[in-house]
């Protein structure tokens, strides 16, 4: 018998949300660095839109 993972549908509008909010605000990925700010901005994208900022330098 098979098991299925089920994800929250809550899960997939908030990540989805996330990376629409992220490339509006132009956040790219070329670079170890610059994919590791692009997914923090994708999990944290409500402090994006209260205008903060993500950058992780590595």
């Amino acid at each position: 018998m098979r098991t299925r993972v089920q994800v929250p549908v809550i899960a997939l509008i908030w990540f989805a949300v996330g990376i629409v909010v992220a490339i509006n605000r132009d956040y790219q990925v070329h670079t170890g660095s610059q994919l590791a700010t692009f997914v923090l901005a994708v999990t944290i994208w409500p402090v994006l839109l209260l205008g903060g900022s993500v950058n992780i330098q590595l």
